[in-house]
Parts: structure tokens; sequence; C-alpha cells
């Protein structure tokens, strides 16, 4: 009986790890989203292109927009905002705020 509660608690251990990465902020993607059912109009930072952002409309694949000439999108305010005003952030969240680069300066 102990090595079948052991057994369980291994698996249920192993999926919940297996969850919570794929939960996880990758700096190193696009920061491409799943987008869930519930989804409408949510945007999304692309983390290698600050002219660009993800929108889910839907369950599904987001698609890439572009932010108009002289803007970036930024992911604090979720949307373009002219480039002396964007600022450079972390991507995942990361305490590394100390290394954020304004660009208006």
């Amino acid at each position: 009986m102990k090595s079948l509660l052991l057994l369980v608690l291994c698996l249920w251990l192993l999926i919940a790890a297996a969850c919570a990465a794929e939960d996880t902020c990758d700096p190193d993607s696009n920061g491409k989203p799943v987008c869930p059912a519930n989804s409408n109009g949510q945007t999304y930072r692309n983390f290698w292109d600050p002219t660009r952002y993800w929108v889910c409309n839907g369950a599904g694949e987001p698609t890439s927009e572009s932010c108009p000439d002289n803007t970036g999108y930024s992911g604090t305010t979720n949307k373009c905002i002219p480039w002396t005003d964007w600022v450079w952030v972390p991507p995942c969240g990361s305490d590394e705020a100390l290394l954020n680069i304004n660009l208006s300066a």
C-alpha cells in the first residue's frame, strides 16, 4: 500500500512540475502566447521585436500585429507608445529592473 501511495505521489509531482514549466516565461523566446478560449483582443509583448505585438482573439494561434510608425509596444501599458516614452524592461519581469534602458535619453 505504501508503494502505491508513493507512486501516486511521484506521478502527481511529475505532472505538477510539467504544468508549471509550461507557464514559465522564457526570455529567449519571442513571447508568442497560447491564447485561452476567453481571450478577446488581449495583447502580448513580442520579446524579439518591440515594433510588434501578439493579439489573441479566442483559443488558438495569436496574430502578429505592427505598431504604427515611430512607436513601440510597451509590455507595461499593453499598447504602442511613442519611442520617446518607451523603456525596455526584462521580458519576464526579472528583478534586473536596474538594467532598464530609456531610449529617450
